[in-house]
């Protein structure tokens, strides 16, 4: 028969051992949320900012946001009244940006945009993808 000494102690133990794989989750968690923000901050923003001012030097509408977890896109050929959306949506995986497009373009040609999700996001894969979805946008339009 355990004593009450015992059992506080194995109940302490326990609860030491729950609190501690808690703290590595949090930090684990904070890891993956600075990484995150350096793909979105470093990676996606400096492109499509690049490129927004380009096709505002072009006489059309292109205007980004940068929020909590995602770099937002929107694109509106001159002589348009809707602009498309094109989010770079950190899944919080470790560095992976997913492509999710929110838009009133026709369905079939939506299914078009290549929405893989890289190993690794880098400014080309960004620059890409960006591309495809303005060329897209310009031949709905």
């Amino acid at each position: 028969m355990n004593t009450i000494d015992e059992m506080f102690n194995a109940f302490d133990e326990k609860k030491l051992k729950e609190q501690e794989e808690i703290e590595k989750k949090n930090q684990n968690t904070q890891r993956l949320q600075e990484k995150a923000y350096k793909v979105l901050d470093e990676i996606i923003l400096p492109v499509i900012k690049e490129l927004s001012a380009v096709i505002k030097q072009k006489g059309h509408k292109a205007e980004f946001k940068r929020d909590y977890d995602y770099v937002e896109f929107n694109f509106a050929p001159s002589g348009t009244y809707q602009p498309a959306l094109l989010k770079f949506h950190h899944n919080g995986s470790g560095g992976v940006a997913i492509i999710q497009i929110t838009n009133k373009l026709d369905a079939d040609r939506n299914n078009k945009l290549p929405s893989e999700v890289p190993t690794e996001t880098n400014q080309d894969w960004v620059r890409s993808r960006t591309l495809d979805f303005i060329r897209l946008v310009l031949e709905i339009n």
